[in-house]
């Protein structure tokens, strides 16, 4: 095993022709070419913070995976696929040396297929994992607003090009808040809060992808004793907000500070709530790695 070392070349595959650990440079490209993540962006994906090895939050995150898989009707034949999943990360982890921290990137795709729409056969399932490179946390973000829907909200689907063409044309942002006929949902790749002139939280409900932390938030914040309400959020009440900040695997609890179109060009400050939502988090977090630390073996 080689130790302090990344192995993002190297990963675990399931398909119709193989079935194991391989190296991205001898994968045959018609794994890649034919599938149909690559022609149809038809495939679900997870995408897990990992440190030494602790897994965070797997079995959230394994749940949103069936799901989502659920929603675009992707059936294997493996029986336990949640078990089958959590043995062959762990394999991963403990034979390609992950320490410090990575992540786990889960892709399960429509398949092959013969005439380049259909599927041929069975998904197709990859694991791989890979170092993170976090964000310095330094200023607030800039998101786009865009009138958007994503197709399967409530599916974490592969598809991100609208927000990635969206992005490509005005740099200065970073991110999308999708607000389709004035209904606010979600950022790219992130849930969306906001906190009014009296101190409650809200975060949208309906129509958008339930992330791991925007869960952990949301239990954290109503044991602080916040009052969090999940409701409808139109893009007019943006008019009464003190605070915004968004969450994701990657990035936390992240503070926003301007959205096109709003706030008369004006910066929204980094408020008390979403700094001790963001400090609870990271403690939080620490707490989980420390707790389920098993070593590197």
């Amino acid at each position: 095993m080689r130790k302090n070392s990344y192995c993002s070349t190297v990963f675990f595959a399931t398909t119709e022709d193989d079935c194991g650990f391989f190296d991205s440079d001898t994968w045959p490209a018609r794994n890649i070419l034919e599938d149909h993540n690559w022609e149809r962006s038809d495939g679900i994906c997870e995408m897990i913070e990992v440190k030494d090895r602790v897994v965070f939050h797997l079995d959230d995150h394994l749940g949103r995976l069936m799901n989502s898989m659920k929603v675009l009707d992707l059936k294997t034949p493996i029986k336990d696929l949640k078990i089958f999943l959590k043995n062959k990360i762990s394999e991963l982890l403990r034979f390609y040396g992950c320490s410090g921290l990575s992540r786990i990137d889960i892709r399960v795709t429509g398949g092959y297929s013969d005439d380049f729409f259909r599927s041929s056969g069975f998904p197709n399932i990859f694991i791989r994992t890979a170092p993170i490179l976090q964000k310095r946390f330094d200023k607030g973000l800039k998101l786009l607003l865009l009138d958007y829907k994503r197709d399967y909200p409530e599916a974490k689907t592969v598809n991100y090009g609208v927000a990635v063409k969206q992005l490509r044309s005005n740099p200065q942002f970073d991110s999308v808040l999708y607000v389709p006929k004035g209904v606010i949902l979600e950022a790219a790749t992130a849930n969306f809060f906001m906190v009014d002139k009296r101190g409650i939280i809200w975060t949208p409900r309906n129509d958008i992808l339930k992330g791991v932390t925007r869960g952990v938030v949301i239990n954290m914040a109503k044991k602080m004793k916040f009052e969090v309400m999940e409701d409808l959020i139109r893009e007019s009440d943006l008019n009464f907000v003190k605070e915004i900040f968004l969450t994701s695997t990657f990035t936390f609890v992240w503070p926003v500070t301007k959205i096109s179109a709003m706030f008369n060009d004006k910066d929204l400050e980094i408020g008390p709530v979403t700094m001790k939502l963001r400090e609870a988090y990271l403690k939080y977090r620490r707490e989980y790695y420390k707790e389920n630390f098993i070593g590197i073996i």
